[in-house]
Protein backbone atom coordinates (compact mmCIF):
# COMPACT_ATOMS: atom_id res chain seq x y z
CA UNK A 1 0.00 0.00 0.00
CA UNK A 2 1.68 3.32 -0.91
CA UNK A 3 0.85 6.24 1.11
CA UNK A 4 2.45 9.98 0.38
CA UNK A 5 3.95 11.49 3.78
CA UNK A 6 4.80 14.20 5.09
CA UNK A 7 7.84 16.19 5.06
CA UNK A 8 8.82 17.58 8.60
CA UNK A 9 8.19 21.24 7.77
CA UNK A 10 4.73 20.95 6.14
CA UNK A 11 3.22 22.34 9.37
CA UNK A 12 4.98 25.09 8.34
CA UNK A 13 3.10 25.77 5.31
CA UNK A 14 1.89 29.59 5.73
CA UNK A 15 4.30 30.19 8.45
CA UNK A 16 7.44 31.36 6.44
CA UNK A 17 7.90 32.69 2.90
CA UNK A 18 6.62 30.64 0.46
CA UNK A 19 10.04 30.92 -1.47
CA UNK A 20 11.76 29.67 1.86
CA UNK A 21 9.20 26.74 2.40
CA UNK A 22 10.45 25.08 -0.87
CA UNK A 23 13.80 25.57 -0.08
CA UNK A 24 13.65 23.76 3.39
CA UNK A 25 10.68 21.06 2.20
CA UNK A 26 12.87 19.74 -0.52
CA UNK A 27 16.02 18.92 1.79
CA UNK A 28 16.54 15.75 3.00
CA UNK A 29 16.11 14.06 6.70
CA UNK A 30 20.06 14.50 7.27
CA UNK A 31 19.63 18.11 6.24
CA UNK A 32 17.23 19.25 8.14
CA UNK A 33 18.82 17.51 11.09
CA UNK A 34 21.46 20.80 10.71
CA UNK A 35 19.34 23.34 10.94
CA UNK A 36 18.23 22.94 14.81
CA UNK A 37 15.85 25.81 14.47
CA UNK A 38 13.47 23.53 12.27
CA UNK A 39 13.19 20.84 14.89
CA UNK A 40 9.33 20.09 15.90
CA UNK A 41 9.31 20.13 19.62
CA UNK A 42 7.50 15.80 20.38
CA UNK A 43 6.20 15.61 24.22
CA UNK A 44 7.14 11.73 24.46
CA UNK A 45 7.07 9.04 27.30
CA UNK A 46 7.58 5.34 27.39
CA UNK A 47 6.26 2.68 30.29
CA UNK A 48 6.07 -1.34 30.24
CA UNK A 49 9.50 -1.55 28.70
CA UNK A 50 11.90 -4.35 30.34
CA UNK A 51 13.97 -3.75 32.95
CA UNK A 52 16.93 -2.30 31.48
CA UNK A 53 15.21 -0.13 28.94
CA UNK A 54 16.96 3.61 29.34
CA UNK A 55 14.26 6.31 28.81
CA UNK A 56 17.13 8.78 27.49
CA UNK A 57 18.93 6.71 25.25
CA UNK A 58 17.09 3.44 23.27
CA UNK A 59 16.13 3.06 19.32
CA UNK A 60 13.95 5.29 19.31
CA UNK A 61 15.62 8.58 20.64
CA UNK A 62 18.51 7.53 18.81
CA UNK A 63 16.60 7.72 15.34
CA UNK A 64 14.41 10.97 15.98
CA UNK A 65 16.42 12.66 18.21
CA UNK A 66 18.34 14.38 15.25
CA UNK A 67 15.48 15.56 13.57
CA UNK A 68 12.87 16.26 16.68
CA UNK A 69 13.20 18.16 20.01
CA UNK A 70 12.34 15.23 21.91
CA UNK A 71 10.76 15.96 25.65
CA UNK A 72 9.89 13.29 27.90
CA UNK A 73 7.05 14.54 29.96
CA UNK A 74 4.73 12.78 32.21
CA UNK A 75 1.86 14.55 30.03
CA UNK A 76 2.75 13.21 26.58
CA UNK A 77 1.37 13.71 23.53
CA UNK A 78 2.76 10.60 22.18
CA UNK A 79 3.03 7.38 24.48
CA UNK A 80 5.56 4.58 23.34
CA UNK A 81 4.79 1.10 25.22
CA UNK A 82 5.50 -2.38 24.98
CA UNK A 83 4.26 -5.49 26.12
CA UNK A 84 5.79 -6.50 29.64
CA UNK A 85 4.46 -6.24 33.23
CA UNK A 86 5.51 -3.77 36.10
CA UNK A 87 8.33 -5.77 37.06
CA UNK A 88 9.86 -5.94 33.39
CA UNK A 89 8.81 -9.40 32.62
CA UNK A 90 6.73 -10.90 29.98
CA UNK A 91 5.21 -14.09 31.65
CA UNK A 92 5.63 -16.86 29.12
CA UNK A 93 2.19 -17.52 28.20
CA UNK A 94 0.49 -17.86 24.74
CA UNK A 95 -2.52 -16.59 22.92
CA UNK A 96 -4.03 -18.15 20.00
CA UNK A 97 -4.26 -16.33 17.39
CA UNK A 98 -4.75 -16.17 13.56
CA UNK A 99 -1.42 -14.50 10.75
CA UNK A 100 -3.10 -12.19 8.24
CA UNK A 101 -4.56 -14.59 6.79
CA UNK A 102 -4.82 -12.86 3.47
CA UNK A 103 -0.75 -12.85 3.37
CA UNK A 104 0.10 -15.99 3.88
CA UNK A 105 -2.94 -18.05 2.64
CA UNK A 106 -0.57 -19.85 0.12
CA UNK A 107 1.45 -21.22 3.37
CA UNK A 108 -1.49 -23.64 4.41
CA UNK A 109 -0.88 -27.26 3.91
CA UNK A 110 -2.70 -29.49 2.05
CA UNK A 111 -5.14 -30.20 5.45
CA UNK A 112 -5.27 -26.47 6.30
CA UNK A 113 -2.95 -26.42 8.74
CA UNK A 114 0.02 -23.96 9.14
CA UNK A 115 3.54 -25.18 8.77
CA UNK A 116 4.72 -23.07 12.02
CA UNK A 117 3.12 -22.26 15.38
CA UNK A 118 0.00 -19.90 15.04
CA UNK A 119 0.47 -18.75 18.51
CA UNK A 120 2.06 -15.54 19.92
CA UNK A 121 2.89 -14.61 23.45
CA UNK A 122 0.26 -12.61 25.54
CA UNK A 123 1.16 -8.48 26.37
CA UNK A 124 1.78 -7.99 29.81
CA UNK A 125 1.31 -4.52 29.68
CA UNK A 126 -0.96 -1.94 31.79
CA UNK A 127 0.61 1.61 32.61
CA UNK A 128 0.32 2.48 29.33
CA UNK A 129 -3.73 2.46 29.91
CA UNK A 130 -3.59 5.39 32.61
CA UNK A 131 -2.46 7.67 28.96
CA UNK A 132 -5.61 8.79 26.89
CA UNK A 133 -3.08 10.40 24.37
CA UNK A 134 -1.66 8.54 21.25
CA UNK A 135 -0.73 5.53 21.86
CA UNK A 136 2.01 3.82 20.29
CA UNK A 137 2.43 -0.04 20.73
CA UNK A 138 6.37 -1.62 20.54
CA UNK A 139 7.21 -4.67 20.65
CA UNK A 140 10.87 -6.87 20.43
CA UNK A 141 8.64 -10.33 21.36
CA UNK A 142 6.14 -12.37 19.66
CA UNK A 143 3.29 -10.43 20.48
CA UNK A 144 0.56 -9.22 18.39
CA UNK A 145 -0.64 -5.08 18.55
CA UNK A 146 -4.35 -4.63 19.46
CA UNK A 147 -5.51 -1.69 18.25
CA UNK A 148 -8.61 -1.33 19.84
CA UNK A 149 -5.82 -0.22 22.44
CA UNK A 150 -3.19 1.44 20.54
CA UNK A 151 -3.21 3.56 17.77
CA UNK A 152 -0.17 2.80 15.85
CA UNK A 153 2.10 0.20 16.09
CA UNK A 154 5.92 -1.11 15.53
CA UNK A 155 5.89 -4.48 15.23
CA UNK A 156 7.31 -7.58 13.59
CA UNK A 157 4.46 -8.33 11.43
CA UNK A 158 3.63 -8.13 7.78
CA UNK A 159 0.39 -6.50 6.22
CA UNK A 160 -1.08 -4.05 4.73
CA UNK A 161 -2.01 -1.88 7.55
CA UNK A 162 -0.49 1.75 7.20
CA UNK A 163 -0.99 2.32 11.48
CA UNK A 164 1.61 -0.68 12.09
CA UNK A 165 4.81 -0.78 10.94
CA UNK A 166 7.05 -3.72 10.17
CA UNK A 167 10.50 -3.36 12.23
CA UNK A 168 12.87 -6.20 13.02
CA UNK A 169 15.72 -6.20 15.33
CA UNK A 170 18.30 -6.45 12.76
CA UNK A 171 16.86 -2.40 12.14
CA UNK A 172 17.28 -1.27 15.40
CA UNK A 173 20.04 0.00 17.91
CA UNK A 174 20.10 -2.17 21.18
CA UNK A 175 23.31 -1.92 23.32
CA UNK A 176 21.98 -5.11 24.88
CA UNK A 177 22.01 -6.93 22.02
CA UNK A 178 25.10 -5.47 20.32
CA UNK A 179 23.20 -4.39 17.74
CA UNK A 180 24.95 -1.05 16.42
CA UNK A 181 22.85 2.27 15.42
CA UNK A 182 22.24 2.88 12.01
CA UNK A 183 21.20 6.15 10.83
CA UNK A 184 20.46 7.99 7.59
CA UNK A 185 23.49 7.71 5.80
CA UNK A 186 25.76 4.95 7.48
CA UNK A 187 26.58 1.64 6.20
CA UNK A 188 24.77 -1.33 7.91
CA UNK A 189 27.34 -3.60 9.41
CA UNK A 190 25.35 -6.57 7.38
CA UNK A 191 26.62 -5.21 4.14
CA UNK A 192 29.77 -6.34 2.92
CA UNK A 193 32.63 -4.44 1.21
CA UNK A 194 35.50 -4.96 -0.96
CA UNK A 195 37.97 -5.61 1.90
CA UNK A 196 35.81 -8.98 2.89
CA UNK A 197 37.81 -11.58 3.29
CA UNK A 198 36.45 -15.38 3.89
CA UNK A 199 39.43 -17.03 3.48
CA UNK A 200 40.78 -14.98 6.11
CA UNK A 201 37.69 -15.48 8.48
CA UNK A 202 37.81 -19.16 7.87
CA UNK A 203 40.94 -19.77 9.34
CA UNK A 204 40.03 -18.42 12.46
CA UNK A 205 36.98 -20.71 13.07
CA UNK A 206 38.93 -23.05 15.19
CA UNK A 207 35.80 -24.33 16.99
CA UNK A 208 32.23 -26.24 15.49
CA UNK A 209 28.93 -25.23 16.51
CA UNK A 210 27.84 -22.73 19.55
CA UNK A 211 23.94 -23.03 21.43
CA UNK A 212 23.61 -19.76 23.86
CA UNK A 213 20.28 -19.80 25.18
CA UNK A 214 18.24 -19.26 28.62
CA UNK A 215 14.87 -20.13 27.69
CA UNK A 216 13.56 -23.24 28.38
CA UNK A 217 10.63 -23.25 26.56
CA UNK A 218 11.27 -23.61 23.16
CA UNK A 219 11.44 -27.68 23.23
CA UNK A 220 12.44 -27.59 19.27
CA UNK A 221 15.79 -25.90 19.54
CA UNK A 222 16.68 -28.50 22.23
CA UNK A 223 16.05 -31.41 20.40
CA UNK A 224 17.88 -29.92 17.37
CA UNK A 225 20.53 -29.29 19.76
CA UNK A 226 20.75 -32.96 21.30
CA UNK A 227 20.67 -34.42 17.42
CA UNK A 228 23.74 -32.33 15.88
CA UNK A 229 25.43 -33.07 19.22
CA UNK A 230 25.56 -36.86 18.03
CA UNK A 231 27.67 -35.51 15.38
CA UNK A 232 29.83 -33.38 17.31
CA UNK A 233 30.36 -31.36 20.61
CA UNK A 234 28.21 -28.34 20.55
CA UNK A 235 29.47 -25.71 23.08
CA UNK A 236 26.33 -24.20 25.28
CA UNK A 237 26.96 -21.32 26.74
CA UNK A 238 23.58 -20.01 28.28
CA UNK A 239 22.02 -20.64 31.21
CA UNK A 240 19.94 -23.48 29.92
CA UNK A 241 21.57 -26.73 28.70
CA UNK A 242 24.91 -25.13 30.21
CA UNK A 243 28.06 -27.41 29.52
CA UNK A 244 30.73 -25.22 29.62
CA UNK A 245 30.98 -24.58 33.12
CA UNK A 246 29.94 -20.76 33.43
CA UNK A 247 27.67 -18.59 30.75
CA UNK A 248 29.03 -16.48 28.34
CA UNK A 249 29.25 -12.84 28.94
CA UNK A 250 30.05 -11.29 26.01
CA UNK A 251 28.26 -13.00 23.39
CA UNK A 252 29.34 -11.68 20.22
CA UNK A 253 32.78 -12.72 21.52
CA UNK A 254 32.08 -15.91 22.08
CA UNK A 255 30.31 -16.47 18.64
CA UNK A 256 33.04 -15.30 17.08
CA UNK A 257 35.61 -18.68 16.32
CA UNK A 258 32.32 -21.07 15.84
CA UNK A 259 31.59 -21.89 12.32
CA UNK A 260 28.04 -22.84 13.01
CA UNK A 261 25.74 -20.96 15.24
CA UNK A 262 21.88 -22.52 16.32
CA UNK A 263 19.88 -19.45 15.68
CA UNK A 264 16.49 -20.72 16.55
CA UNK A 265 13.86 -18.45 17.27
CA UNK A 266 11.68 -18.97 20.88
CA UNK A 267 8.80 -19.49 18.62
CA UNK A 268 7.68 -19.68 14.93
CA UNK A 269 5.69 -16.73 12.97
CA UNK A 270 5.51 -14.88 10.04
CA UNK A 271 7.31 -12.21 10.14
CA UNK A 272 9.06 -13.06 13.81
CA UNK A 273 12.68 -12.66 13.17
CA UNK A 274 15.17 -11.27 16.09
CA UNK A 275 18.77 -11.05 16.88
CA UNK A 276 19.07 -14.72 16.71
CA UNK A 277 19.82 -14.89 13.45
CA UNK A 278 22.00 -11.05 13.22
CA UNK A 279 23.81 -11.65 15.89
CA UNK A 280 25.93 -14.67 14.30
CA UNK A 281 26.11 -12.91 11.23
CA UNK A 282 27.70 -10.04 13.03
CA UNK A 283 30.94 -12.29 13.36
CA UNK A 284 30.36 -14.57 10.53
CA UNK A 285 29.06 -17.48 11.95
CA UNK A 286 27.24 -19.92 10.01
CA UNK A 287 23.63 -19.24 10.88
CA UNK A 288 21.23 -22.67 11.35
CA UNK A 289 18.32 -20.68 11.49
CA UNK A 290 14.61 -21.46 12.10
CA UNK A 291 11.85 -18.83 13.13
CA UNK A 292 10.00 -16.86 10.49
CA UNK A 293 9.09 -18.90 7.94
CA UNK A 294 9.45 -15.67 5.33
CA UNK A 295 12.49 -15.16 6.42
CA UNK A 296 13.86 -14.80 2.75
CA UNK A 297 11.90 -11.22 2.58
CA UNK A 298 14.43 -10.40 5.49
CA UNK A 299 18.11 -11.76 4.45
CA UNK A 300 19.83 -13.78 1.51
CA UNK A 301 18.93 -17.22 1.90
CA UNK A 302 22.16 -18.83 0.56
CA UNK A 303 23.90 -17.01 3.03
CA UNK A 304 23.00 -19.09 5.77
CA UNK A 305 20.93 -22.93 6.46
CA UNK A 306 17.49 -21.90 6.38
CA UNK A 307 15.57 -24.81 8.31
CA UNK A 308 12.13 -24.59 6.58
CA UNK A 309 13.93 -24.67 2.66
CA UNK A 310 15.01 -28.87 4.09
CA UNK A 311 12.38 -31.88 4.21
CA UNK A 312 13.37 -32.76 7.67
CA UNK A 313 16.24 -31.99 10.34
CA UNK A 314 18.09 -35.18 9.27
CA UNK A 315 18.81 -33.58 5.50
CA UNK A 316 19.58 -30.51 7.71
CA UNK A 317 22.22 -32.04 9.64
CA UNK A 318 23.54 -34.01 6.95
CA UNK A 319 24.50 -30.58 4.83
CA UNK A 320 25.59 -28.99 7.70
CA UNK A 321 28.46 -32.41 8.11
CA UNK A 322 28.80 -31.80 4.67
CA UNK A 323 29.57 -27.84 4.57
CA UNK A 324 31.66 -28.48 7.68
CA UNK A 325 33.75 -31.41 6.44
CA UNK A 326 34.82 -28.67 2.68
CA UNK A 327 36.16 -25.86 3.40
CA UNK A 328 35.23 -24.64 -0.32
CA UNK A 329 31.48 -24.94 0.46
CA UNK A 330 31.82 -23.19 4.00
CA UNK A 331 33.60 -20.52 2.14
CA UNK A 332 30.85 -20.44 -0.62
CA UNK A 333 27.92 -19.70 2.20
CA UNK A 334 30.71 -16.75 3.64
CA UNK A 335 30.85 -14.79 0.07
CA UNK A 336 27.13 -14.63 -0.16
CA UNK A 337 26.01 -11.13 0.76
CA UNK A 338 23.61 -11.80 3.83
CA UNK A 339 20.94 -8.96 1.93
CA UNK A 340 19.59 -9.46 -1.22
CA UNK A 341 22.11 -7.75 -3.93
CA UNK A 342 24.06 -6.65 -0.86
CA UNK A 343 21.36 -4.07 0.11
CA UNK A 344 19.52 -3.05 2.94
CA UNK A 345 16.01 -4.06 2.46
CA UNK A 346 13.39 -1.96 3.31
CA UNK A 347 12.55 -3.05 6.81
CA UNK A 348 16.11 -1.61 8.18
CA UNK A 349 16.14 1.33 5.63
CA UNK A 350 16.36 4.18 8.67
CA UNK A 351 14.68 6.95 6.01
CA UNK A 352 11.60 4.96 5.49
CA UNK A 353 11.24 4.54 8.87
CA UNK A 354 11.56 8.36 9.86
CA UNK A 355 9.07 9.06 7.45
CA UNK A 356 6.61 6.98 9.01
CA UNK A 357 7.42 8.28 12.35
CA UNK A 358 7.00 11.95 10.22
CA UNK A 359 3.35 10.68 9.07
CA UNK A 360 2.51 9.57 12.76
CA UNK A 361 3.72 12.56 14.58
CA UNK A 362 1.72 14.85 11.93
CA UNK A 363 -1.49 12.74 11.61
CA UNK A 364 -4.48 14.12 12.72
CA UNK A 365 -6.29 11.29 14.48
CA UNK A 366 -8.22 10.95 17.55
CA UNK A 367 -6.67 9.05 19.92
CA UNK A 368 -7.66 5.36 20.17
CA UNK A 369 -8.26 6.06 24.17
CA UNK A 370 -10.37 8.78 24.12
CA UNK A 371 -12.73 7.20 21.46
CA UNK A 372 -13.33 4.38 23.65
CA UNK A 373 -14.15 6.92 26.60
CA UNK A 374 -16.57 9.00 24.51
CA UNK A 375 -18.36 5.50 23.43
CA UNK A 376 -18.61 4.55 27.92
CA UNK A 377 -19.88 8.22 28.16
CA UNK A 378 -22.63 7.57 24.88
CA UNK A 379 -23.56 4.31 26.43
CA UNK A 380 -24.04 5.26 30.24
CA UNK A 381 -26.02 8.79 29.26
Amino acid sequence: MEVCLTHPVTAARGKIPLFLFKLIESLSFAELARCSCMKKRIKINFCDFSRNFSKTDNQFTRVLAPYYDLEISDSPDFIIYSCFDKNGNLPWQHTPVRPYISFVASYFDKDGRLPWSSRSRTSAAQEFKKYQCIRIFYTSENVRPNFRECDYAFSYDYGNNINNYRWPLYGQYRSDLGLPFVGVGDVHPLVKDETFDPVKILKEKNQFCNFVYSNRHAKRREKFFHKLSKYKRVDSGGKYLNNMGGYVKNKLEFLKPYKFTIAFENSSYPGYTTEKIYQPMLVHSLPIYWGNPLIYQDFNTKSFLNYHEFESEEALIEKIIEIDQNDDLYIKYLKQPYFVDNKVNQFADPERLLKHFDYIFNNSKTPVAQEKARKKKFIVV
